[in-house]
């Protein structure tokens, strides 16, 4: 078995994956994505390294805008997604040491070319010289989030899908996220089919905080498809809060209303402050330009995280691309050994 830690734990690195290929973004945003990258690095190597995964042609770019701020390792790429296409660094309970995970990248389900990116978990493993062991589930880093003792938290949507898992039975599932991410809970959460590429992510909805401490966004736009599903979402966690020792805490953390991006013409616009990523001594979280929202969630973040500097980047081009910060990142974890006991859980 193996054990994913809580991403709130200590990091030895962070990952990421630049460039945005014309090919799949359109011609206006390639550079001010490649910008908000650059912003995004800096901001996280004050706190910890950054891996940095360029190609040949892109190598250059990136180093006119990081300089030796990162370490440079050259690698083909489709995308900038490396949550969902790279490594889950974990720990091997069987040989006591850490090891590497592929969930077989598929482009979300064929949605999108991916025969670079599904190769990138290897380059990964290879440059940190760690067994690479590749399972049987399709699935994206987006679409996980366990708390490192024991409890996951997934969406129905994108995880249990014909097009990630054909014919593979939910209980075959959670043996598999089981032995893989080291859980003995597993949390269901609805998400939504077909209103984004991820098919709902988990990294848009609810993050752990801590063992039991859970911050859940909440979108109060009523005309975005997002407005049922965030309250679908809370009102299955405060039934689990109500009902289990699995919960203590629920913080709700608010979409912006107001952003610089007319979202009526990107309709695909990431909008939400729960997509932020935790590192050593920093918590690095977008802004949107909605100076309240904006600042409830450098507050909100900074409660729950004491000791941390919450550091706040504008990425509108990556938003612009439907995913966060969170989405461009991965982290290279300190392993250390947890144990929990516990069960499945539908919040149906």
């Amino acid at each position: 078995m193996f054990i994913l830690p809580g991403e709130h734990l200590p990091h030895t690195a962070t990952w990421m994956a630049f460039g945005a290929d014309a090919s799949i973004w359109s011609a206006s945003l390639t550079e001010k994505v490649c910008r908000n990258q650059a912003a995004l690095a800096s901001a996280i190597a004050r706190f910890e390294p950054v891996n940095l995964l360029v190609t040949r042609k892109n190598q250059k770019q990136a180093q006119q805008l990081m300089g030796d701020t990162v370490t440079y390792i050259e690698c083909p790429l489709d995308d900038i997604w490396l949550r969902d296409s790279g490594a889950n660094f974990v720990y091997d309970t069987t040989t006591k040491r850490p090891a590497a995970v592929s969930f077989n990248f598929n482009g979300w389900g064929g949605k999108q070319p991916a025969k670079r990116d599904s190769q990138v978990a290897a380059v990964m493993a290879d440059y940190t010289g760690l067994p690479l062991h590749i399972s049987p589930l399709t699935l994206e880093g987006g679409a996980v989030e366990v708390n490192g003792s024991g409890t996951g938290i997934f969406t129905r949507s994108a995880i249990l899908n014909d097009n990630r898992n054909p014919g593979m039975s939910r209980q075959r599932t959670e043996q598999l996220l089981s032995h893989y991410l080291g859980l003995k809970t597993i949390i269901w959460l609805n998400g939504i089919r077909n209103h984004d590429i991820t098919d709902a992510h988990i990294d848009f909805y609810a993050r752990f905080v801590s063992e039991k401490s859970l911050i859940i966004a909440m979108e109060n736009n009523p005309q975005s498809f997002e407005y049922d599903v965030t309250r679908d979402h809370a009102a299955a966690l405060q039934t689990l809060k109500q009902h289990t020792n699995l919960i203590d805490e629920i913080h709700i953390l608010s979409n912006p209303l107001v952003t610089r991006v007319n979202r009526e013409k990107k309709p695909d616009f990431a909008a939400g402050y729960i997509n932020y990523y935790p590192c050593n001594g920093g918590i690095i979280v977008p802004e949107f330009g909605d100076a309240a929202a904006d600042e409830h969630a450098v507050k909100l973040l900074a409660s729950l995280y004491p000791g941390r500097t919450v550091v706040q980047v504008n990425i509108d081009g990556i938003a612009a691309g439907g995913g966060g910060i969170h989405c461009v990142t991965m982290q290279q974890p300190d392993f250390t050994s947890f144990t929990t006991d516990g069960r499945t859980h539908d919040t149906d």
